[in-house]
């Protein structure tokens, strides 16, 4: 007779009734868990060697002792997003999995009457059911796929309030609110949309708000989630309403995550499980995974991914331009001994490699003869000052650089009015510029998802002054031969060739 298990399912977490037989918790632990990066190696060369430690971390929480959730829980639990992989689990091991539902159910106030004036395309009229349907996943949506378009109607749709809308930066902050009020209506009017970050506290029922602000306001402290992050200062009257933000996430009703590669951050898993009475929650991005092996924690906040759109597939739907990624071989004697640490290969044979430099100011300034608006994407700063100096015309911004400045440059390359732009991380998340023709790795970096995600930056389709249409999408990236480099370079490489449609050739200067 197979054995029964109940799961007794909440907003944020799904708890186990019943005791489990020692052999089964501890591989359902391990399922739940991953292996963080470095972990396999710290366990080979352990001092420790009668350590019963494998290297796994797992989120599955044995009770209120040994809990790792942010709010502290009685209990065997795991996050309710993975309750998929459990069941699935002790299905196959004979269980019979039963469930009892103790969500916070939604109380819909008909009074409230937000409309979308967005006529969405099949494709996201397929994700906005599916996600209805799901209460809970990850949309997996290229860039140029139209998250915004798509997250304003599913919000609409639900008319579940308050709802938040999390963005990783400011330059998202300021461009999703103001699409939002574009999107959606109320009584006819442009609606009316919340901003919490950037100095500003507006609490309304749809508000975007910065991950940052939140989870200072959770009392959690900033943690960079990349090399270029730049701390947010909230101003006294954030801090003031710092009750009131906490108020709002452990309140609202639904949530969607922008950029959700970023929620595997312990900061973001401390959003996620004080969204206490968060019935729906999804994340979007079109990389929604990262390189570290610890996917399972965007999952654990939002679920599986229910809808995959990729680029290949809106290229053939005529909603992106196809294309042509030209690797440049760089070959070089840097990094040749062991003794080079990877900061030294990468200051030698990247930042101030002059060969490699001059390949891309020759690159650059052939684009703009051409008149191709080029964007220069770098790690470092100083890599950046090098670039700029050696290239004529361009402008080089950065975390660092003013929010004034960030926002200027970024309405002059809209309106074809900045040739050349050199910048570091800040265009990695979401900036929309659409008449970008040429995208120049110039940073290297060893993460191949956010070289995919970057060449979304140039195949958003764009029609000219002069009613012509952006045809061409050229992206530059390089095969370094040296030291570390190479590795990064074909996994670059090999993540280009998951889209059938790039075009992808051997450039030799």
């Amino acid at each position: 007779m197979p054995k029964i298990i109940t799961f007794t399912v909440t907003n944020n977490s799904t708890f186990i009734n019943e005791t489990l037989d020692k052999e089964v918790r501890d591989a359902l632990k391990k399922k739940l868990g991953f292996m963080p990066e470095g972990a396999a190696f710290a366990v080979a060369n352990s001092k420790f060697g009668n350590s019963d430690w494998d290297g796994h971390k797992s989120v599955m929480c044995l009770g209120k002792r040994w809990c790792k959730c942010a709010i502290k829980k009685d209990g065997v639990h795991f996050p309710t997003g993975l309750i998929h992989i459990a069941r699935e689990f002790l299905e196959k091991k004979g269980y019979v999995v039963k469930y009892v539902d103790n969500r916070i159910k939604i109380k819909i106030n008909e009074n409230l009457k937000y409309e979308h004036i967005i006529e969405l395309r099949p494709y996201q009229r397929v994700a906005v059911d599916k996600a209805k349907k799901m209460q809970r996943g990850i949309l997996k949506m290229a860039t140029g796929a139209g998250k915004t378009a798509s997250s304003a109607a599913l919000i609409v749709e639900l008319n579940a309030y308050p709802f938040i809308f999390y963005v990783p930066s400011l330059d998202l902050l300021n461009q999703t609110k103001e699409e939002f009020e574009r999107f959606i209506k109320f009584n006819g009017e442009d609606a009316k949309i919340g901003m919490v970050g950037g100095g500003e506290c507006d609490i309304q029922d749809i508000t975007v708000m910065t991950q940052q602000t939140a989870m200072r306001a959770l009392g959690k402290g900033f943690v960079k989630s990349d090399e270029d992050s730049k701390k947010e200062k909230d101003s006294e009257n954030v801090k003031n309403k710092y009750n009131d933000i906490k108020n709002l996430i452990m309140s609202a009703k639904g949530m969607i995550a922008d950029e959700v590669q970023f929620w595997a951050a312990e900061s973001c898993q401390m959003i996620s499980d004080s969204a206490e009475n968060c019935f729906y929650k999804y994340g979007c991005s079109g990389t929604p995974y990262r390189d570290l092996g610890d996917d399972i924690l965007i999952e654990a906040c939002f679920g599986r991914v229910i809808e995959d759109i990729n680029a290949s597939k809106l290229i053939n739907l005529d909603f992106l331009v196809r294309p042509d990624i030209y690797m440049v071989p760089v070959k070089n004697k840097y990094g040749t001994l062991k003794s080079h640490t990877y900061q030294e290969v990468y200051k030698e044979a990247i930042v101030e490699n002059n060969l490699r430099n001059g390949y891309i100011s020759k690159i650059t300034q052939s684009m703009v003869q051409q008149d191709k608006m080029t964007l220069i994407l770098v790690r470092q700063i100083n890599h950046g000052k090098i670039l700029e100096e050696l290239i004529p015309g361009s402008c080089f911004i950065s975390g660092t650089s003013s929010k004034k400045k960030r926002k200027d440059h970024i309405q002059a390359m809209k309106n074809h009015e900045a040739p050349v732009t050199i910048s570091t991380s800040i265009f990695d998340q979401g900036v929309d510029v659409k008449p970008l023709q040429v995208l120049i790795q110039a940073g290297s970096g060893k993460s191949p998802t956010r070289a995919l995600q970057r060449i979304g930056r140039i195949i958003r389709p764009y029609e000219y002054p002069d009613g012509t249409k952006k045809t061409e999408a050229i992206a530059i990236d390089f095969m370094d031969h040296c030291r570390y480099m190479l590795g990064h370079s074909k996994k670059r490489l090999k993540i280009y060739q998951t889209e059938p449609e790039f075009n992808i050739e051997t450039l030799k200067i």
